[in-house]
């Protein structure tokens, strides 16, 4: 049961703060936990202790980033993200590409859209093969700036390596806290060709 699933993370990622309150990792689990709670602002919450706790961990400062996108502070979560690129200027590949992905979401759910591109485009090959969730919001950034060949090519690329992803079906926007900024990144997906259901 997912929702079993996420009350056990929860209590772990308690658990976890109660053992180590100094930890920045402690509270990244259990803002995971709450964001798939639809919980925003404690997830917000709990990378902010995560980043007042440790705050050159380059990879709290990220999340915080993610978290914040979801929650509709798209311009203080590009912030965030920009800060942990600057905490970690030479990254792994994994943390270039995490940084990437949540910077460009974060522009997306801005309305920046060319800044989502220049973002996200370095790193296309990758998420092709990975099917990760940046190329739906690089396909959305290509179908807002009326790049219509781009936004399709992008999304029947994801769609190749997740088959059966459908507007209907597809999890993340429902992350999204405010409806506007879900219904807006939703239209956008229609625009890419994604299909209804």
């Amino acid at each position: 049961s997912p929702e079993r699933d996420v009350e056990r993370a929860l209590e772990l990622a308690r658990k976890a703060v109660a053992t180590d309150d100094t930890f920045a990792f402690s509270y990244v689990a259990l803002g995971s936990a709450y964001l798939q709670k639809h919980e925003n602002d404690k997830a917000v919450a709990a990378l902010r202790e995560a980043v007042r706790v440790q705050p050159s961990d380059a990879a709290a400062n990220a999340v915080l980033g993610y978290y914040l996108h979801w929650a509709g502070s798209a311009e203080e979560a590009i912030d965030a993200v920009k800060t942990a690129q600057r905490l970690a200027p030479k990254p792994t590949k994994s943390a270039s590409y995490r940084n990437a992905s949540y910077l460009g979401m974060a522009y997306v759910t801005a309305g920046r859209y060319d800044d989502a591109i220049a973002s996200l485009i370095p790193h296309y090959a990758l998420r092709v093969r990975r099917g990760a969730n940046g190329l739906c919001f690089l396909a959305a950034a290509y179908a807002a700036t009326g790049q219509d060949e781009k936004a399709r090519a992008t999304m029947k690329a994801f769609l190749d390596k997740k088959p059966g992803r459908t507007i209907a079906t597809y999890k993340h926007p429902r992350l999204y806290k405010r409806k506007e900024d879900r219904d807006r990144y939703l239209n956008l997906l229609r625009k890419t060709g994604m299909p209804e259901k």
